[in-house]
């Protein structure tokens, strides 16, 4: 096991209003922001001003356009901070020298915010966990890194009572967890090994330890997987796994404590469709204080990959919808934004697009009462351009 303090290099703008914007309408279209050429938000939290702090990934693919920096490694992370209205405020890169990928930005209890992920070694594919400390306007505190395997990855974070940072993952296709004390100190590093693979995406702390959420591989030679569940005790000890699923394609990707017991948010698939194979299905899985299932209820979309709790009751719900039947080819794809009641019951959702792919991966609620979903939009996912993508309702 390796830690490592890094000097990063960063550069700011600190513009108002930089970006052109296009009409907004809530029917089809959402924002579009740019920091360099392959841009794509992964996370998104509510500042306490009203507006929204965003975190991913930035980066040129080729040769940078004249008078642009060259993105180390190809990707940096980003912080970028956007008004209610969409417009980029400004925004600030981080440089570990890799190539980096945000996953998960969480507010820490003294105002400023952390950022975690993972990053890809040059001329190499060992991949190592990263994390940062970022004060309310994007200066760095300190960085930290881990090295617990070969391919270590890290998918989801969550802030513990103390005021450290829980990571969770994967490391060499096992079950990986990380805690990051709040001066960068990694606190302790855990992997659970297991005969499948598995990997950790969410994470809730309760009162005698954690719960995850991700997904379990039924071999690990497959690529079929199953809705993950487990709880640790607060120093890492497998306490009890559970799998949810019986088809192909079923991972969890959020979980709030909910009546008693636990809402996740996951994706499942059901019916299989011939050349086109399984369909997917975003929906809510309610199990009790001891992980049994209570109910599952599909809530529109077909990917979901962020969960919240509504400040006015229920839950939002962000991810992808897929349509087969655009003029613009044989398949495309959404974002999705879905309410859900306390019971789990849909009460209103929307698709939003621009151009052929666009994909939620991140959702807020602001203090205005307005929904952020953050991600990215494409042409083409075979062309290696991305663009920042965000919507507001």
């Amino acid at each position: 096991m390796r830690f490592t303090t890094l000097v990063l290099l960063g550069t700011a703008s600190l513009l108002a209003g930089c970006d052109a914007l296009n009409p907004f309408d809530a029917a089809k279209e959402g924002y579009v922001l740019s920091i360099g050429t392959w841009d794509e938000a992964s996370a998104v939290v509510a500042t306490p001003d009203g507006a929204a702090l965003l975190a991913g990934t930035a980066g040129h693919n080729g040769l940078p356009p004249s008078g642009e920096r060259t993105f180390n490694g190809g990707k940096d992370a980003f912080i970028l901070k956007a008004d209610r209205q969409g417009r980029k405020l400004w925004h600030q890169t981080y440089d570990l020298g890799y190539a980096e990928q945000v996953t998960g930005l969480v507010a820490s209890r003294d105002g400023g915010y952390y950022v975690a992920g993972w990053f890809q070694l040059p001329r190499s594919h060992e991949t190592n966990i990263f994390t940062l400390k970022i004060d309310a306007v994007g200066t760095l505190l300190w960085s930290q890194t881990v090295d617990l395997g070969a391919h270590d990855r890290a998918f989801g974070a969550t802030l513990r009572s103390d005021g450290s940072l829980l990571v969770v993952g994967a490391s060499d296709n096992q079950l990986m967890l990380t805690t990051f004390g709040e001066n960068g100190t990694v606190l302790e590093s855990h992997v659970i090994p297991d005969t499948t693979a598995r990997a950790g995406h969410a994470a809730l702390e309760v009162a005698d330890g954690f719960l995850i959420t991700g997904e379990a591989r039924r071999t690990t030679q497959t690529k079929d997987s199953d809705i993950l569940l487990a709880k640790v005790d607060r120093h890492g000890k497998l306490l009890w796994a559970k799998a949810f699923g019986d088809t192909q394609n079923d991972f969890g990707r959020g979980l709030l404590p909910h009546e008693g017991g636990y809402l996740l948010g996951v994706t499942v698939s059901d019916t299989y469709n011939g050349d086109e194979g399984y369909e997917t299905a975003a929906a809510l899985l309610k199990v009790d204080a001891a992980g049994e299932q209570q109910w599952l209820k599909e809530v529109g979309g077909d990917r979901l990959n962020a969960l919240i709790r509504s400040r006015t009751g229920g839950f939002w719900l962000a991810g992808n919808d897929y349509d087969t039947g655009s003029p613009l080819g044989s398949t495309y794809g959404n974002v999705y934004l879905a309410h859900a009641d306390a019971a789990g019951e849909r009460t209103l959702d929307a698709d939003y697009h621009r151009n052929r792919y666009e994909y939620g991966l991140g959702v807020a609620e602001l203090s205005g009462g307005q929904v952020m979903v953050v991600g990215y939009t494409t042409t083409d996912e075979r062309v290696e351009k991305r663009q920042i993508y965000l919507v507001i309702r």
